[in-house]
């Protein structure tokens, strides 16, 4: 069971890659337009692989403040377009 959920993990991760791609092309939109948060966009897609290992070794403290830090990188490239 436990590498089945492991494998499941792994698979979401590769089908959010979508949106990866998408949180850098707004990186390179925002750089047009004179709001550089490209900074905040390498900050959460490392965040994002650095999360598949944490979470495959079972660190869950870790993984929580690698996600926590993710996602504010995520609202405050939103904040940025306001």
């Amino acid at each position: 069971d436990f590498f089945v959920f492991q494998n499941f993990e792994l698979k979401h991760c590769l089908i959010s890659f979508d949106l990866k791609i998408g949180i850098l092309d707004l990186a390179l939109l925002s750089i047009i337009k004179d709001i550089d948060i490209s900074f905040l966009a390498t900050l959460w897609l490392a965040m994002r692989f650095i999360y598949v290992p944490i979470y495959i070794l079972g660190i869950d403290y870790v993984r929580t403040i690698v996600w926590a830090v993710s996602l504010i990188c995520l609202i405050m490239m939103g904040i940025s377009f306001l």
